[in-house]
């Protein structure tokens, strides 16, 4: 079984998600997040045309205002 790494997780994986897909899959909402997909940050209106395949490597990141 091939392996997907989410934040320095591997996890197995097979077929394909878009990363909306998966970041929904993770219980997660996509306002407020910063997803980079193999070391290139992904702009949020990829989210569902970039497809998250085996052997990639996904950081989610949670932007936070503040002052």
């Amino acid at each position: 079984m091939a392996t997907i790494t989410i934040n320095g997780e591997r996890r197995n994986w097979e077929g394909e998600k878009t990363l909306r897909e998966l970041i929904q899959s993770l219980n997660l909402k996509t306002e407020n997040l910063l997803i980079e997909q193999n070391f290139e940050i992904v702009p949020a209106n990829q989210l569902d045309e970039r497809m998250a395949r085996a052997g990639d490597v996904i950081e989610i990141i949670r932007i936070v205002g503040g002052g």
